[in-house]
């Protein structure tokens, strides 16, 4: 079982695109379906971190508000992984990690429980453990559906959203 799930934000939490206003500011759209899914982790005590090699105010803002720690502007996520796992004394197996291009692919070869979405290019998918046939689009709910078909995988789903409701 993973202790730890890293995730991309472009083309995972959003439909990887790039808004630009006039005024030459980005904006991102990001569904409030996935907060649910860090929700889910929480319960199971399975920390969220999110690894991006952008380095932007939206999403720094936008998994700040979620209290979700954040790496961001980082060129070679694999070796990121690989010294963050090694400086916190945490097992690679205990790691896994959702993605979708190739920047990802270090990532991918390095952990074992791995995650991209269909429309992730043909080069990228051979790397990953776990591409599902179908599922909601990035920026759509694609995180939080990662996320239940993990902890389902784990016979923990159930619990996990007991332990949600009786919160509320």
């Amino acid at each position: 079982m993973i202790e730890f799930l890293f995730s991309d934000v472009d083309g995972v939490w959003n439909d990887d695109c790039y808004y630009y206003l006039e005024n030459g500011s980005q904006m991102r759209k990001f569904s409030t379906k996935d907060s649910a899914g860090l929700l889910l982790l929480n319960a199971c005590n399975i920390q969220t971190l999110i690894l991006s090699g952008d380095n932007n105010n939206a999403s720094r803002e936008r998994f700040q508000s979620l209290g979700v720690t954040g790496f961001y502007g980082i060129r070679n996520k694999g070796e990121f992984i690989r010294n963050w796992a090694r400086d916190n004394n945490i097992s690679l197996t205990n790691i896994g990690y959702v993605g979708n291009d190739i920047n990802d692919v270090s990532v991918f070869r390095l952990l074992h429980m791995t995650f991209a979405p269909m429309n992730t290019p043909d080069y990228v998918k051979k790397y990953v453990t776990n591409v599902f046939s179908e599922h909601p689009q990035p920026g759509d709910g694609y995180f939080r559906f990662v996320v239940e078909k993990y902890l389902e995988s784990q016979d923990m789903l159930e619990n996990a959203y007991d332990h949600i409701i009786e919160g509320f």
